[in-house]
């Protein structure tokens, strides 16, 4: 997964830059959020046991993840 997915079509590059510096910006290390996009990666099945209010946060931990890791890598 790339930090360019769930952004939206026709962003200029200078507004794209500015939501990826915000994501990496936003991202706190969450040990439960790792364990769970862990287990999710294993086991899909797995998401369809959890809310999807913490679905959405997982999803969200995981875009700010990715962008911080490209931004400081």
């Amino acid at each position: 997964m790339t930090t360019h997915h769930h952004l939206p079509d026709g962003l200029t590059p200078e507004r794209r830059a500015h939501v990826l510096r915000n994501r990496a910006d936003n991202y706190i290390p969450n040990p439960e959020y790792d364990q769970a996009l862990d287990r999710m990666a294993k086991d899909p099945a797995y998401a369809e046991t959890i809310s999807p209010t913490t679905r959405m946060a997982i999803g969200y931990y995981a875009d700010d993840k990715a962008a911080h890791e490209d931004l400081n890598s």
